[in-house]
């Protein structure tokens, strides 16, 4: 793909869209570092890696925007998260919890488990997603869910990976009845 030719397509995004590549794992191979500075170029500001050591070693390269940490960072290296301008994925309540007990102003997105069974707070654990919002040093900057089986052509894949999106947005649509003002939503998995 040319750089005019994805530039055209980063341009044709609905209002309100952003693109979030991933660069973990070295850009898959590609080299993170090159893969994130073209991106910037390119208008992307957006990023995401799987490590706290894959954030730092983008900014210290220059990397600008927002880079979020899509695995587990222990609590404890909150002063690093700050320093660096990462964004972390809180896990789940108990990890937002032990984030914002740590009394540094921290950008977060929120995980769902829709259905995964990895990393996430349950979908259905509506009263305890809405306390994440409430917790003090944590700004919630978006809510994902990761489809497990996106790539499957076969009938009970493609419903299973509708009721997971399904699951996200209708825990969407409860933070919003509660009052709780709706971040940005993302949801993706590696084949897409």
């Amino acid at each position: 793909i040319s750089d005019r030719t994805f530039e055209r397509q980063i341009k044709t995004l609905p209002p309100g869209c952003r693109l979030m590549p991933a660069v973990k794992g070295d850009a898959y191979g590609l080299g993170a570092v090159p893969v994130a500075r073209e991106l910037n170029r390119l208008g992307v500001q957006h990023l995401c890696v799987a490590t706290l050591a894959e954030g730092m070693e983008l900014r210290k390269n220059g990397v600008t925007g927002e880079i979020l940490i899509l695995g587990y960072t222990p609590p404890e290296a909150a002063s690093l998260l700050r320093r660096h301008r990462l964004a972390q994925t809180a896990v789940d309540t108990a990890h937002a919890e032990a984030l914002a007990g740590q009394g540094v102003p921290l950008d977060v997105h929120l995980k769902i488990d829709t259905g995964m069974n990895r990393l996430g707070e349950r979908a259905e654990n509506l009263e305890s997603i809405s306390r994440v919002f409430a917790l003090l040093h944590l700004h919630v900057r978006g809510v994902y869910t990761q489809l497990s089986a996106c790539e499957g052509t076969d009938p009970a894949d493609v419903a299973f990976t509708q009721g997971q999106i399904t699951r996200f947005w209708r825990l969407m649509e409860g933070l919003v009845a509660r009052g709780v003002p709706a971040p940005p939503a993302h949801v993706q998995c590696s084949y897409g």
